[in-house]
């Protein structure tokens, strides 16, 4: 399992990737995302474009094969395989890992879960959950899901 440190899963989100990645035809299956607990007005447009266009073209186009990228709110693929085709030495190095790896360990799909992230203006900065997952992604630190869902 591979993800952003942003983002909150739902319950059971690990046996329905299991059994997608299970299918014998996928290499990586990746979650799509929505932002939810909009802070402030400027945040605001960043969860309408990722809520309004990026979730449902994510959808619409996982139903092909159009989406050849994983995307960083959840990735789930066999250690056998990414130890086959990825150099772990250079994924650091690269601000869109989540693109490598879905391009590494082909053929990938969809999932039906979707995960939750959140846009936040606490830091004073402009703090894109984008921009932020790729300054981790860049300094080569990934951490598992740290949050599961709220009760």
């Amino acid at each position: 399992m591979w993800s952003d440190t942003d983002t909150v899963a739902p319950p059971g989100f690990l046996d329905v990737m299991r059994q997608e990645l299970m299918d014998g035809h996928t290499g990586l299956v990746t979650c799509p995302y929505v932002v939810r607990n909009v802070e402030s007005g400027p945040m605001m447009l960043e969860a309408l474009f990722a809520n309004m266009e990026f979730y449902p073209g994510v959808l619409f186009c996982g139903r092909t094969s159009l989406v050849q990228f994983g995307l960083g709110a959840g990735m789930m693929f066999p250690a056998a395989r990414f130890r086959e085709r990825v150099k772990w030495e250079s994924l650091g190095a690269r601000l869109a890992d989540d693109n490598a790896l879905g391009r590494a360990l082909a053929p990938m799909k969809v999932s039906r879960v979707t995960m939750e992230t959140q846009a936040s203006n606490r830091t004073g900065r402009m703090p894109s959950t984008i921009i932020c997952a790729g300054r981790r992604r860049y300094a080569g630190v990934r951490r598992p899901v740290t949050r599961v869902w709220p009760s």
